[in-house]
């Protein structure tokens, strides 16, 4: 499946695959559609540096958010906080 889904990619058709659940559609077209959309070379994905921003740029974005809501836990006692 995932080799058809490769295939589709490099032609630019279309792919219709029906298959059972959990045996990694989403996974398959996930896994190849970054290199289909940015013009990388197949089998390469991107660059460790590229992949290294993107995590900082995600941790970034979160930490402020995660010490706000450790002080809205520290300051509060609702029941359903102790769930988050």
């Amino acid at each position: 499946m995932a080799h058809a889904v490769e295939q589709t990619f490099g032609d630019g058709g279309h792919l219709l695959v029906e298959a059972g659940t959990g045996v990694g559609k989403s996974f398959a077209y996930l896994l190849l559609a970054p290199p289909a959309i940015f013009n990388l070379p197949w089998g390469n994905g991107f660059p460790l540096w590229t992949v290294y921003l993107c995590w900082a740029c995600i941790i970034a974005v979160e930490y402020p958010l995660c010490v706000w809501f450790a002080g809205v836990k520290r300051r509060r006692r609702d029941w359903w906080l102790s769930y988050l």
